[in-house]
């Protein structure tokens, strides 16, 4: 099935990529809304290819994307926070921990306040409520950044989200097996991969 969508992709001229549209048009927006800044556009590419990765490998749920949509305002929203997630790599070391937290905590906030859409989004991802799925995500999300505070701020969010999910704020698919083995993928530091294991993550 994804290898016709990717067919049909590339047919239409949209290009050779597994990532829904849907998806595409988030970025897509979020790259017009911050055009001159080359680090955040660096790490708007580094979450498209964790988009595509993750459809690729059956986490996303092309269907539920199709109803993922945001507002002018929400967008402006997620716009700011992208902006400050990548400024966090130069916040002075007396501040950093407040910073960190405070940012950490503004993001839930809006995360509690945005639960329908929460919702849909932790639906994309089959078996969020099953710890292991948030492992393998987790990682390969710590695959793509590098920088120690900005890797803290991630960390501390998806615990955070889990945090809220297990609290009953979100409405979430039940535990499922994971749609990978991941027992095969072990910590992400660098050079921690195997050989197989890299390859099949790229």
């Amino acid at each position: 099935e994804r290898i016709l969508q990717l067919i049909d992709s590339a047919e239409s001229g949209k290009g050779l990529s597994s990532v829904p549209a849907e998806i595409g048009v988030v970025y897509d927006r979020l790259e017009a809304a911050i055009p001159d800044d080359p680090h955040i556009q660096r790490v708007l590419r580094r979450e498209r290819r964790m988009a595509e990765m993750l459809t690729q490998r059956g986490f996303i749920k092309s269907d539920v994307m199709q109803k993922l949509s945001m507002d002018t305002r929400t967008m402006d929203e997620c716009a700011d926070f992208l902006v400050r997630f990548v400024a966090i790599r130069d916040v002075p070391a007396p501040e950093l921990e407040a910073s960190i937290q405070a940012f950490v905590d503004e993001v839930l906030t809006w995360c509690k306040a945005h639960g329908d859409l929460m919702s849909l989004y932790l639906s994309v991802v089959p078996g969020w409520a099953t710890p292991a799925v948030r492992s393998v995500v987790m990682r390969m999300v710590m695959l793509e950044y590098r920088d120690p505070h900005q890797r803290d701020v991630i960390k501390r969010l998806l615990e955070g989200l889990n945090d809220l999910v297990d609290e009953g704020h979100f409405a979430v698919p039940p535990h499922i097996d994971s749609p990978l083995p991941v027992t095969e993928i072990g910590p992400v530091e660098p050079g921690s991969l195997s050989n197989q294991q890299a390859g099949a993550l790229k």
